[in-house]
């Protein structure tokens, strides 16, 4: 349990007659960088807002730093920088107003680390927040977060409405911060390409269900497809094989998706006269996609 940053045991959440969380078991290690990936309404924004105790779970418990969150618990919240998808900033503040404010909440604060992040997004902090354009408020957002030096960080879509220079910047930065303090990211992120690059690990949601949790590096080791175009007609049980999810004619040929068992597989095509076949290697957005549309198809069938 030491070794976990954020631990979920049957973690439910209801609103209403809608469940956005069901019975969710999700460990994220310390020290790691874990994207939770799913498509709107998968319950990614409400599992964050238990997380930093601005909600309640209808049941089920959450563990955070050690902490048992509830709305009750202040103790871990000052160890956790938040980046919401929809922020809140005091528009009548400036942006060094803010980081004042923000400053006194905490029992740590970085002021070099905030001042040398404003510089470098060309934050004028002398400007009323409410002027601000949202590039602007998002990069001053992304830059609190990392003012407190937070054991944990749980981003929620960050950097929407940064260009992409000021956004490989801030998660340079991020990096960088990462690294130093030793600090774990939970983040969500459409951006997949960028995802892809910064994390450890990703977990699949769907519904309020946890669907898969991998390593990066072994999920696009696992996750491939094959073009295969027989020379004749290829016998019945080919396409049985362990590991292939999705069988799609293609042309002539047929594109298989293959989760697992990758070179046994090939091998078992190949056994059978063909004039192609050749791997395709997939990247974070095209497995998220495969994920997604087997979930969609496992709830339908």
């Amino acid at each position: 349990m030491h070794d976990l940053a954020i631990q979920t045991s049957n973690l439910t959440k209801r609103y209403g007659h809608s469940t956005a969380l069901q019975g969710l078991n999700l460990e994220v290690p310390r020290e790691s960088i874990f994207a939770l990936l799913g498509p709107n309404g998968a319950g990614k924004t409400s599992l964050f807002k238990i997380l930093t105790g601005l909600a309640s779970p209808t049941s089920g418990e959450a563990r955070v730093l050690g902490y048992q969150v509830s709305t009750n618990e202040t103790a871990f919240r000052a160890k956790i920088g938040y980046v919401a998808e929809n922020p809140v900033l005091y528009g009548y503040y400036t942006a060094r107003e803010m980081a004042n404010f923000c400053a006194s909440l905490y029992p740590r604060w970085n002021p070099r680390l905030v001042d040398s992040a404003f510089k470098q997004f060309s934050i004028p902090v002398d400007k009323k927040i409410k002027e601000f354009s949202h590039g602007q408020k998002s990069a001053l957002t992304l830059t609190l977060a990392l003012g407190p030096e937070p054991e944990l960080l749980i981003l929620d879509e960050p950097g929407a409405g940064l260009d992409p220079i000021k956004r490989r910047d801030y998660f340079k930065l991020l990096m960088e911060q990462v690294v130093a303090l030793g600090s774990t990211v939970l983040l969500s992120s459409h951006t997949l390409h960028e995802v892809e690059r910064l994390a450890d690990r990703v977990a699949f949601l769907s519904r309020g269900r946890l669907v898969a949790v991998k390593d990066v590096a072994d999920l696009k080791t696992a996750e491939k497809r094959i073009r295969v175009v027989f020379q004749g007609r290829p016998p019945e049980d080919v396409f049985k094989q362990t590991g292939i999810a999705r069988v799609e004619p293609e042309g002539s040929g047929y594109l298989l998706t293959v989760t697992e068992n990758v070179h046994e597989v090939l091998e078992k095509l190949s056994q059978y006269p063909h004039f192609a076949l050749e791997i395709i290697d997939l990247d974070l957005e095209d497995i998220f996609i495969e994920y997604t549309r087997r979930e969609g198809a496992d709830r339908n069938g």
